[in-house]
């Protein structure tokens, strides 16, 4: 099923979170609809700044998206969650700069703090239609990825172009080789063009104050630990969020 028609913002956390909604990207951009890409933590870890920001431009330009339409945010990366009343405003003058009729971002899956927080922030202050793709979470023989915790959800088709360019885009992030492993051997060709790329449509009514799936959460796991939040301070932040 293809996504509608229309002007779209792409909201990452981090510079490499684009690959496994890549070729939805390429599709929608050689179809004629425009397409804005944000990432809006500093990601400065693994390879620095100025490095990732880099790969993020030479992969937005193999999506076939303008360096116009390329956007940059200094969110701290592995910071937001105490600082979800503090970013709001931000996230809100970003949406409403590009000012599209339809955002996707990245899951809630409680596999990266700064996902959830960019997931939450963007649920807040979209004002439109929210759509998701799944990155990575542990609700499945313990580690799964580009696969939703749980629940129904749409495959946007691919052609091979579309599917050529994806692996293109995970080449480029060089710094961030151990991951794309990760991401190629999930989303080999011949996957991609029979099925697509995974996305649903976020529920309005969403409560993230309960955990995304049953069992023990990727972010709550001990070797996960130098995310520095485990759920429960993410469940805290949002319910002082929706008091103030």
């Amino acid at each position: 099923m293809s996504l509608p028609r229309g002007s779209w913002l792409f909201l990452f956390a981090h510079p490499d979170d684009d690959v496994l909604i890549a070729g939805t990207v390429y599709t929608l951009v050689e179809r004629g609809d425009r397409v804005d890409l944000a990432w809006v933590t500093d990601s400065s870890s693994l390879g620095g700044l100025v490095r990732r920001q880099a790969e993020s431009r030479a992969a937005a330009h193999a999506m076939g998206v303008e360096q116009s339409r390329v956007h940059f945010r200094d969110f701290p990366s592995l910071a937001m969650v105490p600082r979800l009343r503090q970013d709001f405003p931000a996230m809100q003058e970003l949406i409403e700069q590009v000012n599209p009729n339809f955002c996707m971002t990245v899951a809630f899956e409680a596999g990266h703090t700064d996902h959830d927080c960019v997931q939450f922030l963007a649920a807040r202050a979209s004002r439109r239609p929210l759509y998701e793709y799944p990155l990575y979470n542990s609700a499945a023989r313990g580690f799964q990825v580009n696969r939703f915790p749980g629940g129904p959800c749409d495959y946007q088709p691919l052609t091979l172009e579309a599917v050529r360019r994806k692996h293109i885009a995970m080449q480029l992030y060089a710094s961030q080789w151990p991951y794309m492993i990760c991401a190629r051997l999930a989303t080999p060709s011949n996957l991609m063009q029979r099925r697509g790329e995974p996305y649903r449509l976020c529920p309005p009514e969403r409560d993230y104050r309960q955990p995304p799936h049953p069992g023990t959460l990727n972010v709550d796991r001990i070797f996960n630990r130098f995310m520095r939040w485990r759920f429960a301070d993410f469940a805290r932040s949002v319910a002082d969020f929706d008091r103030q």
